[in-house]
């Protein structure tokens, strides 16, 4: 893509401005070469996995972020795990050989702290850049990133029926793409904006096919003798408010799961700004939340069973 050479561009430029000629030319071979080869690998394994399992594979686009590989089989979901994986796994066997040319380099050392040597540190690097695509690309459970697609297919083993799966798949995409995107607001990484972004706009492109989908199915498919079949207006409508119903729940998990990294990080610096010489007691408000989430639990369930979600929110909200 067009795009990927501007990347290039643009993050060596970045990596020259109030930097050393070397440390430039670094920030160059990084996003440049070696991120182009690496994720080029990545999709290859994808091809080569689509091949064995009597795909069909039409295409590579490489993006400033990341790759696609256009390919398709006739498999079941055990088909599409193999291929899934067999992406982020190509990041161990290049991990390797940076990790030997790294040993090779710099006499032996293999730690991740840089030391100054060009090479070693290109090394280094790249080992960075593997080790951070293969956990992201395998443990993001986000469609159409490969999480996302392993999670799929293995809910489909795991005998979910494949309407409940999909939009599984539509919500955790929803969740990990706003997650993205807020993470990369607070750490001022675009990239990652963009990215989360990309994700949710997958998200949504999956959520309206499966919409789709489900209404030809209920539409089209005979029922018993005397059943009255929904008409297409009133399918819209319930659909409508369960996607509303989706997203809220979606932005809700996202900004709870937020608001615990922030009391974390900022309760023990509060704590300890407002105490004097003895700061033994700074870490007790992260202690509170934390057992105070644990012992509450089970009260909490207890109350939702009885008297409903609802009512159990709307409680503990009024209670602060």
């Amino acid at each position: 893509h067009a795009l990927f050479p501007a990347y290039i561009v643009v993050t060596t430029v970045l990596g020259f401005l109030g930097a050393t000629f070397e440390e430039g030319v670094l920030a160059f071979l990084v996003n440049g070469p070696v991120l182009f080869g690496t994720v080029l690998v990545h999709e290859l394994g994808h091809c080569f996995a689509t091949w064995h399992v009597g795909g069909e594979v039409h295409e590579i686009l490489l993006w400033p972020l990341g790759g696609l590989a256009y390919v398709g089989h006739d498999g079941d979901a055990g088909a599409e795990v193999k291929v899934a994986l067999a992406g982020p796994l190509t990041h161990l066997p290049q991990t390797l050989i940076w990790l030997i040319l790294l040993a090779i380099g710099d006499a032996g050392d293999v730690s991740l702290r840089t030391t100054g040597d060009f090479f070693a540190d290109l090394c280094r690097d790249a080992i960075v850049l593997n080790l951070l695509l293969f956990l992201f690309n395998l443990c993001v459970p986000a469609y159409p990133l490969d999480g996302g697609r392993i999670l799929s297919a293995g809910l489909l083993l795991a005998g979910v029926p494949v309407h409940a799966a999909a939009n599984i798949t539509v919500i955790a995409s929803g969740v990990f793409g706003l997650l993205i995107v807020v993470l990369g607001f607070v750490y001022l990484n675009f990239l990652a904006v963009f990215v989360g972004g990309w994700v949710l706009s997958q998200a949504n492109n999956l959520r309206g096919r499966v919409a789709s989908a489900y209404l030809e199915m209920l539409l089209t498919a005979p029922g018993p003798v005397g059943c009255r079949v929904p008409y297409r207006g009133e399918i819209l409508v319930d659909d409508r408010l369960a996607r509303r119903n989706a997203v809220l729940l979606a932005i809700a998990q996202a900004l709870g799961g937020a608001s615990a990294s922030i009391v974390i990080a900022s309760a023990s610096l509060v704590g300890a700004s407002l105490l004097g010489a003895d700061k033994s007691l700074a870490t007790l408000p992260v202690s509170s939340f934390v057992l105070g989430t644990a012992f509450g639990t089970l009260p909490a369930g207890a109350i939702m069973h009885r008297f409903g979600r609802r009512a159990g929110f709307v409680g503990a909200v009024a209670r602060g």
